[in-house]
């Protein structure tokens, strides 16, 4: 995409204006608020502490164990039902002792570039164009045009299979996160299951 064209792309935006989103946790009713992109919301729920801010119409959910043992997000049990009523995966990670992991809803997409191109670092590489996976990565979309001179990009999720969705417009979306937490002596110990029910409101 040439400077000119980009310079309208920012002009047409400008005057068009786009939607913008923030966020209420309706249930549980006892940490029912509303999540806007000023401040960090925080909702305590036995060891974990939730932590909600709108970012960019996202809603940016980070899952901090206030703990000393870590603690288990299980992927298997743990997903995120969206305003169409399907079912997207989360993935599993370990939350360790006083830190957090992250969450963003709707999940995120990134451009990795593809096509010809020389690396250096530990020699000198050079690449070709098509389609290719990065690191565990999903192509949503990307093709080779050798009429194209300037470098073409692929849309990748970083994340588990079927965990990209969409939430486009208002709606509500289901987040269930099973934790497991670690024993005294490193066994599996207790499991917390936590249930949100957050909508999504054009502001």
């Amino acid at each position: 995409m040439t400077t000119r064209s980009i310079a309208c792309l920012l002009v047409l935006l400008a005057f068009t204006g786009c939607a913008r989103y923030e966020f209420d946790v309706v249930e549980p009713p006892e940490l029912a608020r509303h999540i806007g992109p000023d401040k960090w919301e925080t909702a305590n729920w036995g060891p974990v502490d939730y932590r909600l801010r709108t970012v960019e119409n996202r809603l940016v959910v980070d899952v901090h164990n206030v703990t000393d043992r870590e603690m288990r997000l299980l992927g298997d049990r743990s997903y995120v039902v969206g305003p169409d009523g399907q079912s997207h995966p989360l993935g599993g990670r370990v939350i360790g002792p006083k830190s957090f992991v992250r969450l963003i809803l709707p999940p995120m997409l990134r451009a990795v570039p593809t096509g010809p191109r020389v690396g250096f670092g530990v020699g000198v590489g050079i690449g070709g164009g098509g389609w290719h996976r990065h690191r565990g990565g999903y192509f949503v979309g990307a093709a080779y045009d050798p009429f194209w001179d300037e470098p073409r990009y692929a849309v990748v999720f970083d994340g588990p299979e079927g965990g990209y969705w969409e939430w486009p417009g208002e709606g509500e979306a289901r987040l269930m996160l099973v934790i497991q937490q670690a024993g005294a002596g490193g066994e599996a110990g207790t499991v917390l299951t936590h249930q949100f029910t957050v909508r999504r409101k054009r502001v």
